[in-house]
């Protein structure tokens, strides 16, 4: 605690502002916060920069961590002390303070902003080696997190923030590994699998229809903004692995719909026979496994879902049939499952109904 009457005795503090009339249910404050933040709003008013302020937003972080106002502050002081900017060791103590209040507070949005902003300062100014260090050693941090809570979007985020600002080729490779062991730990962590297509993708985000002037498959290949056709079969025959394990878990069929689909819109975008035929053959590969999975449930139920149809497997098997518009045959296929499925998905009846008009439109 501090000492407010020696430290501060030439600071009146600032009530807060309630208003011209008094609440109707005011927060019922401790006298220590009331206090605390009395004088923080006295020293912002003087845009006091000194080592009083900052042990003062020290103490009102520890009475409320969320106070956006007051980490915006502790980093403006720490400039200041530092001389126009934030050495290495004011960082590292900074960091750990931040995960002494994340301890309990481990969705703190504003953790999460101090922590980047202050490593933001580090790897701009680091070696290259040094910022990968850094990078490596803020990663365990988040590993540590995420062994707690495996879908803390916070944390994911910051992850993907800090590889995709290093963008190291050993980091994105050594990501791969780390979504399959988080996947491994839990098949159906959707936070994982969106973490694989991150790295996968080095962080690159493909949007067909924004792209204002063509580029080509292989361009955006080797941009990373779309899978290679080696590493797409790759990552198919993973997603069908991770379904084989467990069908009626929908993140890996969601995972392989997406691999596949984004084969096809590229091929169909650049309207290339060669790149058609490769986006064909990669699906209709898949439409035969996921068949063969589907007799092999027929045959061998799970115990634990019974003889229940797998609607994400038929699910998934609909997306892709539907797709080959010339091909009458798999239309009607599509057709007959999303009857079957308007019966055994009751909850989305209206919606696999319409989805198979749809298909009968196109035939």
């Amino acid at each position: 605690m501090i000492d407010f009457q020696t430290v501060f005795s030439d600071i009146t503090p600032v009530p807060q502002n309630e208003g011209k009339e008094p609440p109707v249910c005011s927060i019922a404050y401790a006298p220590e916060f009331i206090e605390a933040y009395d004088y923080l709003r006295a020293l912002l008013r003087k845009d006091e920069r000194s080592n009083r302020a900052l042990d003062l937003t020290t103490l009102c972080l520890k009475l409320n961590p969320a106070n956006y106002t007051v980490w915006h502050y502790r980093r403006m002081i720490l400039v200041e002390l530092g001389g126009g900017g934030i050495d290495d060791a004011a960082i590292t103590k900074d960091l750990d303070f931040a995960d002494d209040l994340g301890g309990t507070n481990p969705k703190n949005y504003q953790l999460w902003y101090h922590r980047r902003a202050l490593l933001e300062i580090r790897f701009k100014n680091a070696t290259e080696e040094n910022g990968i260090d850094a990078a490596k050693k803020e990663l365990k941090y988040v590993d540590r997190i995420l062994e707690d809570d495996s879908k803390n979007y916070h944390a994911w985020s910051h992850r993907q923030w800090i590889i995709r600002t290093m963008n190291n080729s050993d980091l994105w490779k050594s990501e791969i590994e780390y979504s399959h062991t988080k996947i491994k730990d839990d098949p159906r962590n959707n936070s994982a699998w969106s973490q694989r297509w991150f790295a996968t993708h080095r962080g690159q985000v493909a949007s067909f229809a924004g792209l204002g002037t063509f580029i080509s498959c292989d361009e955006l290949r080797k941009k990373g903004v779309i899978l290679s056709s080696e590493l797409a079969d790759e990552e198919a025959h993973y997603a069908l692995c991770g379904a084989e394990i467990d069908p009626y878990n929908e993140s890996p069929w969601r995972y392989l719909i997406g691999v596949l689909m984004e084969q096809w819109r590229c091929a169909q975008r650049e309207n290339n026979s060669h790149e058609i035929s490769k986006a064909v053959e990669l699906i209709t590969n898949n439409i035969s496994n996921i068949k063969e999975l589907k007799h092999s449930l027929k045959d061998n139920p799970p115990l634990k879902e019974g003889a229940a149809p797998c609607v994400s497997l038929m699910s998934a098997l609909v997306d892709l049939l539907e797709l080959f518009v010339e091909n009458e045959e798999l239309l009607k296929e599509a057709s007959n499952l999303c009857k079957e499925l308007a019966e055994v998905d009751t909850v989305r009846r209206k919606y696999w109904r319409k989805r198979d008009a749809n298909v009968m439109n196109i035939i």
